[in-house]
């Protein structure tokens, strides 16, 4: 294998890019390492946050779409004439925000 700053085309392939990634890393000295380590754990930590925050985005979505649908459930029964008491024992909606759709 010739010495160069660049892998050879024909070492292009998945594999070998493992390979000659491993191989830097081994070749860092101290602070490289150092910095290395340090850039991996925010990339780690910035990925964790991402992942948190989609999953909390999409509960709090989630909750609010279900709470909409019931809404909206609750204001066409009363408009068919169902009482409010059993909107809100069906629907599990207090009694005061079933007062409030009217």
């Amino acid at each position: 294998m010739h010495i160069g700053t660049e892998d050879p085309p024909q070492f292009k392939s998945r594999p070998w890019k493992y390979v000659f990634d491993v191989s830097e890393i081994s070749n860092f000295n101290e602070g490289e390492l150092r910095d290395y380590e340090a850039n991996m754990k925010y990339s780690s930590d910035y990925e964790n946050t991402i992942e948190y925050a989609k999953k909390e985005g999409l509960e709090k979505g989630e909750k609010k779409g279900v709470l909409k649908g019931i809404l909206k459930t609750a204001k066409n029964m009363l408009k068919d004439g169902i009482s409010p008491a059993r909107v809100a024992r069906i629907t599990q909606l207090p009694k005061e925000q079933i007062m409030a759709i009217r």
